[in-house]
């Protein structure tokens, strides 16, 4: 979900509420509290100011890592297959396959989830520095 059609069907939600009031800022800090959390964040002219609410929502970017350790992303796609003839046995589950090629640095594997003889959900799942794209996925 795109911030802007976030932010578009909240203030659609939200339009003539009373006691509602929009703030732009880039937040700087969240603390956690009974009944909810203090925001701090600063405005386009970079003043700090604070909001508390009973529920926020933390969408910013994870914090980098220390410099000796190793950040690897979970990413995975899969696939519904239907078979012509009966090749799964709905019993049977393949679970983390490693007989995938491996990335340089990183690990990957795949699975296969029978859910009848003729159709199963089969998904490859990588460990790795970089997220693939689509086209990574389909090779």
């Amino acid at each position: 979900l795109r911030s802007p059609v976030f932010e578009a069907g909240v203030r659609e939600r939200l339009a003539g509420t009373e006691g509602t009031r929009f703030v732009r800022g880039t937040v700087v800090g969240i603390t956690p509290g009974a009944g909810g959390s203090l925001v701090r964040a600063r405005d386009p002219r970079d003043r700090e100011f604070a909001v508390r609410a009973r529920w926020v929502f933390d969408s910013r970017p994870v914090s980098p890592l220390p410099a000796a350790r190793t950040l690897l992303w979970q990413h995975f796609r899969g696939w519904f297959l239907r078979t012509a003839a009966p090749v799964f046995t709905p019993d049977v589950v393949d679970l983390m396959d490693f007989r995938t090629p491996q990335p340089a640095r990183g690990l990957s594997f795949c699975y296969v989830l029978p859910l009848g003889p003729r159709e199963a959900l089969v998904e490859y799942t990588e460990f790795s520095r970089q997220r693939l794209g689509r086209a990574a996925y389909e090779r």
